[in-house]
Formats: C-alpha cells, structure tokens, sequence
C-alpha cells in the first residue's frame, strides 16, 4: 500500500437511516450517519463494514443514555463523542471521524414525554411517602395547610397518627409478607400437600408471635398438637377446614 493511499480519505457510506436504541426500551432514534476514514496499516476485505459495524454500536452505547424526547442534547452528546478523530486498535483503520444528526417519531416523543411525567410523579409520590405520609405531624400540617379553615381536634390528630402509621407499617409488614404469600402461593398452586405444608407454616410462625391471632377455624388443631409435641398432621385438617368455609 502506497503512502499516498494511506493518508487520503475514504467517505463513510450509510445506505439507509439507521435505528438507535433511547433511554426507554422500545422507543428509539432515527439516526443518519456521515464520516470518513483513512485505510490502516492491515488490509480488511470490507473496511467499510467494519467501520460502519463499531460506529453503530458506539452510537447505540451512546445513545441509551437519552430520551428521544431530547432529540438536540442526544445528538450533541453522540457528535461530540464520535466526532473525535479516532483509530481502530487492530490497525484497520486511522482517522474516523463521524457525524451524525438525529430524529424521532413524534409519536415516540409523546411516549418519551410521558414516560419522563410518568416518572416525576412517581419520584413525588415516593418523596410524600417518605417525608409526609409516614409523619403524623408533617401529615396533619399539609392538611391544615391544604384545609385551613378545618378545626383542629383530637379525632384529626389521631386520624393523622392512624394514616400515618398504617402506611408506615404496611410498607415494614403486611406489603412484603403479601408479596412473599402471593409468590408462594403460585409456586404451590395445584399441590395440596404443598399448600397445607405452607399453611402449618404461616400459622405455626404467627402462634410464636402470638397465638391470639391464630383463626380458631383455621389453627386451634394445629396450636393444640404443636403445644402437645405433635406437629405435621393438622395441617390437611386446617386446608379441609379452609376450603369448606
């Protein structure tokens, strides 16, 4: 290869806009591609498929940082990035250096937009969760604050304390155990052996906590033979029991 051969430049061809993935699954830029690039020291059959293979998925790298809702950011961020002269470590290629502009569906901006409210809402409802909700002062303030002509009681303030406290402790609770019943329950499904084993289970962990909340039509025969050195037989007796109710 000649040296003059080596330093002219070779223009970047893209035969068609090319789809780059945005910040939210599904949802994607349409990107055209221009550069160029100068042959390396080692030959390469088809140097302008390799060339076009690593600027694609650099670009895609790239691009799953943004939302298509911010076409202008995105495509100063992947421009700036691979506008940069650049060499290929194996030596096929010197010099690259690429443009791209970008564009996206207005439907997909519309999706990306309410994606993006979508999550300020959620970040605001987690924040009032935390800072407001589980705080039975905070709690009755933004009331008053919200409500200012509402005579201040002690029915309002227990009801603060209540809302307050119920939140607080479904989210410390009831919330995970519910997950991990529900979880259990459609591992077992179709198993009866397996769903009275979990229900001997859950009623033998809550008669240690206490056995006042044991359903009598459910645990009074399982909390008798756990209390007599008998345990495991009750528990087909306690699903039988359940499912007649």
């Amino acid at each position: 290869m000649t040296l003059w051969t080596r330093l002219t430049s070779v223009t970047l061809t893209w035969p068609d806009p090319q789809r780059l993935p945005s910040a939210l699954d599904g949802v994607d830029f349409e990107a055209r591609f221009s550069g160029s690039f100068r042959p390396g020291r080692l030959h390469h059959d088809d140097r302008q498929a390799l060339v076009r293979h690593e600027v694609l998925e650099a670009a895609r790298d790239l691009s799953r940082s943004w939302s298509v809702d911010d076409v202008p950011a995105a495509q100063d961020a992947l421009n700036a990035e691979l506008g940069r002269p650049s060499d290929c470590a194996q030596g096929f290629y010197r010099r690259l250096v690429v443009q791209i502009e970008l564009d996206a569906d207005p439907e997909a901006v519309e999706t990306a937009a309410r994606h993006r409210e979508d999550r300020a809402r959620i970040a605001r409802l987690r924040y009032l969760r935390s800072a407001l909700y589980t705080d039975p002062e905070l709690l009755l303030i933004d009331h008053l604050d919200r409500n200012p002509d509402t005579p201040i009681d002690r029915a309002l303030i227990d009801r603060c304390h209540a809302v307050a406290g119920e939140l607080s402790h479904a989210k410390e609770w009831w919330a995970p155990l519910l997950t991990a019943w529900n979880e259990l329950a459609m591992r077992t499904a179709g198993d009866p052996d397996k769903v009275d084993k979990a229900l001997e289970v859950l009623l033998t962990a809550i008669r240690h906590l206490d056995a006042k909340l044991i359903d009598s039509s459910l645990g009074v025969e399982i909390a008798r033979q756990h209390s007599e050195g008998r345990p495991g037989s009750a528990a087909p007796q306690a699903g039988k029991k359940h499912a007649a109710r």
